[in-house]
């Protein structure tokens, strides 16, 4: 009975807190602003916690419309700890990480339309395009594979792996201004959501468990195979490129899924 109350006053905050935001129309001056009083600048406070950080410019263009662009990065740990490939990381890589290995930088612009005709608050929503480009440090992976002879030969990769996503979605929020000015601004990004395609390139090295390099003893298709598989890109459409002398390989070609979600809790300052 406690958990249903609970669930209840959480979903009527949720539903509330919007609509509070739906005031009548306040129309920004230059007065008590540095500018025009129609720029806000606002940073993600919530994704700080999450390794994320983020500048957002918003310009108030028309009542009820404005324009964003949104910057935001993730910087790999330095002390990144290796990762296993799967299938599942790059299907969603987009803004599910691989741990401290994980870097990114993201471009988002967007418009907003405030349903209550108020410039710069209310509830809004808001379509959005995303570019975004990651890199994957610290990752490997080991392969099996059988010399011409038909022995069994271990081996071992590691490499960095490369991402430019485009994507596209829709996003809902509300956004306040406070203060006896109005130039303290709150944004709550309630949720959003976009799909689009993920180009992925990787670089890497790769070496035989017992130190020799099989120049002669293994045969370029089954070493191709044994990367592929080693680093999850065995597809038809994966390009390997490799050196037998310096054991290093690179693979393009790979299209994935990009699945962006949004969200978030910014404040900032409206100029």
């Amino acid at each position: 009975m406690k958990e249903l109350r609970l669930l209840t006053s959480l979903l009527l905050l949720t539903i509330a807190l919007p609509l509070s935001a739906q005031k009548p129309r306040f129309e920004p001056t230059p007065e008590n602003s540095l500018l025009d009083g129609k720029t806000i600048v606002k940073t993600n406070v919530l994704g700080i916690l999450f390794g994320s950080y983020s500048l957002v410019g918003e310009r108030l263009l028309t009542p009820g419309l404005s324009a964003s662009l949104d910057l935001n990065a993730r910087f790999a740990s330095s002390e990144a700890e290796a990762v296993t490939p799967s299938n599942g990381y790059r299907t969603r890589m987009v803004f599910w990480d691989a741990g401290s290995s994980f870097s990114y930088f993201a471009l988002t612009p967007e418009a907003r339309w405030y349903l209550n005709g108020g410039m710069g608050h209310g509830f809004y929503l808001t379509p959005y395009y995303r570019f975004q480009r990651s890199r994957y440090t610290s990752m490997s992976g080991a392969f099996l594979l059988q010399d011409n002879a038909g022995n069994p030969v271990q081996g071992e990769i590691a490499y960095t792996e490369y991402a430019s996503s485009h994507s596209v979605g829709l996003g809902i929020g509300a956004q306040w201004l406070l203060g006896r000015n109005k130039n303290i601004v709150l944004d709550w990004y309630i949720a959003g959501i976009g799909r689009g395609i993920t180009h992925n390139t990787l670089d890497g090295k790769f070496h035989f468990s017992d130190g020799k390099a099989h120049v002669t003893s293994v045969n370029d298709d089954a070493l191709r195979q044994s990367i592929t598989e080693g680093s999850g890109t065995n597809t038809k459409d994966a390009r390997v490129s490799f050196d037998r002398e310096k054991q290093t390989f690179h693979i393009s070609g790979l299209r994935t899924r990009a699945l962006s979600i949004r969200g978030g809790l910014s404040v900032g300052f409206r100029l």
